[in-house]
């Protein structure tokens, strides 16, 4: 299931990468955050309405206005740049969720993550290696000349702060009652800027549904999957994605550089599996 929800998740972000020029990111933005409220209420209602402790509305306050910038830049970031020099620097989120877990929920990582850091900045490295020859440092200076990088390290670094929160409101009262909820607030507020630019012709794009049903597909395979082994090993392998992204940018959208791209997001994928299963 964990590979199936990656997949789905990998063609959701090639038909937005595709559709960059045709449809503005912040219908695409709307449409997924609509779709994933739409499939995670599937599953909250038959579940029935929890106790909710006073951190839940917290948690709302905090994440959805985090949560919407973060959508949104994301969105910019596949409209500006390659699917292999965007979605492999989501793999930062677990790296600074190092940092926002002990300050906002008290929980420290263990120094094996510290193992998993390294790999992540040699990824990072590899991505970008073709520009060496400038310098060995490079690669990393080559993230700040792509806006679509930059903007997706910003997007991980969103994402750290709102994952964190996410877990405090679903303590305090369940995960799919909370996430729907939370998507349905948020994407509410997404709609927003795409009335008051009139942007709503787009809601009918054919493009725009593929968008949503892949990311409904994804997200329905998430909760199916997350019932059958434990949350951290999904969450760890779902990031594959990362390299089905990259593969599919490759194939069919004609992506240069795939070597160093490929090897760096697998280099990125396992960093994330050790922090996320054994660094904390």
């Amino acid at each position: 299931m964990s590979i199936f929800s990656a997949l789905f998740h990998s063609f959701a972000d090639l038909v937005s990468r595709r559709e960059h020029d045709t449809i503005p990111p912040t219908v695409q933005a709307f449409a997924r955050i609509f779709y994933g409220a739409i499939m995670l209420w599937f599953f909250a209602i038959p579940a029935g309405t929890p106790s909710v402790q006073p951190e839940f509305f917290t948690a709302l306050a905090i994440g959805v206005p985090l949560e919407v910038i973060a959508t949104l830049t994301y969105m910019k970031s596949l409209q500006c740049s390659p699917l292999s020099l965007t979605i492999p620097f989501l793999s930062f989120t677990p790296v600074f969720m190092l940092i926002t877990s002990p300050l906002i929920l008290g929980e420290f990582p263990t120094w094996i993550a510290a193992i998993g850091i390294l790999f992540i900045v040699a990824g990072t490295y590899t991505v970008n290696i073709g520009s060496v020859s400038e310098g060995i440092f490079a690669p990393f200076k080559a993230i700040s000349r792509e806006r679509g990088s930059s903007l997706m390290l910003l997007t991980a670094l969103i994402f750290s702060v709102t994952s964190v929160y996410g877990k405090v409101g679903a303590i305090a009262s369940s995960p799919l009652f909370f996430g729907a909820v939370y998507y349905s607030i948020t994407a509410s507020v997404l709609l927003i800027p795409v009335l008051i630019r009139g942007e709503q012709r787009y809601l009918l794009r054919p493009a725009l549904i593929l968008i949503g049903a892949f990311t409904g597909v994804s997200i329905i395979s998430q909760m199916v999957g997350i019932t059958l082994i434990q949350v951290s090993y999904f969450i760890s392998l779902k990031r594959i994605s990362l390299l089905f992204s990259i593969i599919l940018g490759w194939l069919l959208l004609k992506e240069r550089n795939i070597r160093e791209r490929l090897f760096g997001g697998i280099l990125m994928v396992i960093g994330v599996i050790v922090i996320t299963v054994w660094g904390k």
